[in-house]
């Protein structure tokens, strides 16, 4: 095999990958949403520079903060059944991860972070 009949080989594989891989996401029968945290690991990694050491207990103590930190979550894709439970035709609609947030919700992203960051220290 040549280098170019390699390269298109690659290329195929590739996109016979990303072809499944939609399928895969938009025909699910649960909701997926595909989502952009980046925003919020710089935040929180602001927090460590700071000297803020628990993470966990600073989430859970400044709501304010993780409010904001939603409001930076970028969603990319949503599938089919997302689109069916929130009985919306467009995906921009559901693309505002802010605008229904809770303190419920607050409290979840805040144990899940704080969790995550926890691991991450131990590593």
């Amino acid at each position: 095999m040549n280098d170019a009949s390699l390269k298109r080989y690659k290329v195929d594989l590739l996109q016979a990958s990303e072809t499944r891989y939609r399928g895969l996401f938009e025909d699910s029968p649960i909701s997926l949403w595909e989502e952009d945290f980046s925003q919020v690991k710089i935040r929180i990694d602001g927090l460590r520079q700071q000297g803020v050491v628990d993470i966990q207990t600073y989430l859970e103590t400044h709501p304010d903060f993780v409010k904001e930190c939603v409001a930076t979550i970028q969603v990319i894709d949503i599938n089919k059944a997302t689109l069916g439970l929130w009985c919306q035709q467009q995906r921009g609609a559901a693309h505002q991860p802010g605008k229904n947030f809770t303190s419920q919700r607050a409290r979840i992203l805040s144990g899940r972070a704080g969790a995550y960051c926890q691991r991450r220290q131990a590593i």
